[in-house]
């Protein structure tokens, strides 16, 4: 701070900011300061602030006087002595006592600085005190500096020429900004498209968003400048310049604290940095290790490969969250009431929204290991039979042979029974089965040949393991026979049983067996057989109802 001597103030006669002491001090006199009963105040203290700038800040009160009627009548107090012409700044004087120090202005008491005053800025009565007298003068000083003639002839002068400066700056920008856009232009007639069509490339979506970044580039450079000019301007004149001051420390204010708290961040930013570096490398070598593992390299006992990928995201997230854990008390801002508060919210809400979706994470880790499917397996999940084409956390999807994806909840899937015919297919082969009902007329050995041959002829149906049937059960007017065939392809089951079905009732329409399924009952006598009519034989005649009377000794027939 530059502090003119008493000449030079002499020689000013401007002694007009000895009017903020004058205030500090002369309350403190005027208030009993024998009665040393201070309030307290906040740390940052009530700011005594003349034409934009700060003077002094009071932390302390004086009797029944608080600290803030103490800042406001300190300004009101200084305002009057910088409007008095006659107040000779170079006479205000230093006079320290045993336990106080006075300012005086000739043989007038100004103010009292006690020790609570020193004490709350952390520095001796004495030092402060003159710290105190040496502000004043130097704001009384400046004060009518500004408001000579000459500095207002000055001020008017910069103000023109930052005005031109504005100007002709206004003009380039403009200027640059017309030279980029037909720069931009020209990279896009360069690009592979026609001549013809550079125009209406030029409008489409991509010319518009390169033109729309570079007007909003330009009008941010232009508001800038705008408000360079509106600072250097309200600065340079003397009525305006406690309002530039103002708008000065409003907007440093903020800046000066982000940079201080950054920097009282740092040392905690190193811990950051290095609970970041171990993480990393420990997720790179687990990712080696499980990626490994996967592909084969490593063999662990009870350890399948598929289960590698799972495990990895597992340990992954777990170890993401260890170390989430051990930097949050170093991120900066974590100790404050607000940080606390919306990670308690965050948390809440999280536990209150995601109890399905836990509860899904928790039923794909459990399907995960113990290996009920994987993807590419044909499976049938309640209704829904298909191939397994994504395998989440919080869902699975299954592609139908439809080709219809389903969507089923893990969750879901936990409590429902899952058939996986991809399992043991590759193995043993599938068994694809189903089941007919033969009337008791028939020979099984007959029915077992039919649905044998039926079965070798379905495409898909291997030959080794050979098909075989089962008699499952034996109705009341029919026998249920059961064809079991191996397959090759578990996703083609549909396809396999319906040329099976078709199969089986050709084969059995072409040896004239009839097929009871479910059931059928008839009156022999007088129906038309079931078999299809060109597997019927040239002269079948559908027979005719017979009558017979048994009371005749000779049972004489008589026919309709």
């Amino acid at each position: 701070m530059r502090v003119p001597t008493a000449r030079s103030c002499r020689a000013r006669a401007g002694a007009k900011g000895a009017a903020l002491i004058v205030w500090f001090v002369a309350v403190s006199a005027l208030a009993q300061s024998s009665a040393a009963a201070a309030q307290t105040v906040p740390e940052t203290g009530v700011p005594v602030i003349y034409r934009g700038q700060e003077i002094v800040r009071i932390y302390r009160g004086v009797g029944n006087i608080g600290p803030a009627e103490r800042a406001r009548m300190a300004t009101a107090r200084l305002d009057q002595f910088v409007r008095d012409s006659s107040f000779d700044a170079t006479r205000v004087t230093v006079r320290h006592g045993e336990s106080f120090s006075e300012l005086v202005y000739d043989d007038r008491v100004l103010g009292v600085i006690t020790d609570e005053d020193a004490q709350a800025v952390g520095r001796p009565r004495a030092e402060f005190a003159q710290q105190v007298r040496d502000r004043l003068v130097y704001v009384v000083t400046s004060t009518r500096e500004e408001f000579s003639v000459w500095s207002i002839v000055m001020g008017a002068a910069w103000t023109a020429l930052a005005t031109g400066i504005l100007g002709v700056l206004l003009w380039l920008l403009a200027r640059v900004r017309r030279r980029v856009h037909r720069r931009v232009d020209t990279w896009f007639e360069r690009l592979s498209v026609p001549a013809a069509e550079a125009a209406a490339f030029r409008r489409t979506r991509l010319g518009s968003m390169a033109h729309g970044t570079v007007a909003v580039a330009a009008a941010a450079a232009a508001v800038a400048l705008a408000a360079v000019w509106v600072q250097v301007v309200l600065q340079v004149l003397p009525w305006s310049r406690p309002l530039a001051r103002l708008i000065y420390r409003y907007m440093s204010e903020p800046i000066r604290a982000l940079w201080f708290g950054l920097l009282g961040y740092v040392p905690s930013l190193f811990y950051l940095g290095v609970i970041a570096l171990i993480t990393f490398l420990l997720l790179r070598v687990l990712h080696v290790v499980f990626r490994e593992i996967e592909a084969g390299h490593i063999r662990l006992v009870s350890f399948p490969a598929d289960w590698a990928e799972p495990t990895y995201k597992l340990v992954r997230t777990l170890l993401l969250a260890v170390a989430f854990v051990g930097a949050f008390p170093y991120i900066p801002g974590s100790q404050t009431p607000a940080f606390q508060g919306i990670s308690l919210f965050l948390g809440l809400l999280v536990s209150l929204s995601s109890s399905s979706a836990l509860s899904n994470i928790i039923a794909g880790t459990i399907l995960t290991y113990t290996r009920a499917f994987k993807v590419g397996d044909i499976v049938r999940i309640g209704e829904t039979f298909g191939e397994v084409t994504v395998k989440r956390l919080l869902a699975t999807h299954v592609r139908t042979y439809k080709n219809v994806v389903v969507s089923i909840p893990n969750s879901l899937i936990l409590a429902t029974q899952v058939l996986n015919y991809t399992t043991l297919a590759a193995e043993r082969g599938l068994v694809a089965h189903t089941s007919v009902t033969i009337g008791y007329d028939a020979p099984w050995r007959k029915v077992h040949e039919l649905l044998i041959a039926a079965a070798l002829k379905t495409e898909g149906v291997l030959e080794n393991p050979s098909p075989f049937v089962l008699q499952t059960a034996l109705n009341d007017f029919s026998v249920t026979y059961e064809i079991n065939a191996f397959v090759s392809s578990p996703f083609a089951l549909p396809r396999t049983y319906s040329t099976l079905h078709a199969k089986i009732q050709e084969g059995f329409n072409e040896a004239g067996v009839e097929i009871m399924s479910p059931n059928y009952l008839a009156l022999r006598d007088g129906n038309q057989a079931t078999t299809p009519r060109h597997h019927l034989p040239p002269d079948y005649v559908a027979p005719a109802f017979r009558l017979r009377d048994t009371s005749s000794p000779d049972y004489s027939r008589m026919s309709t």
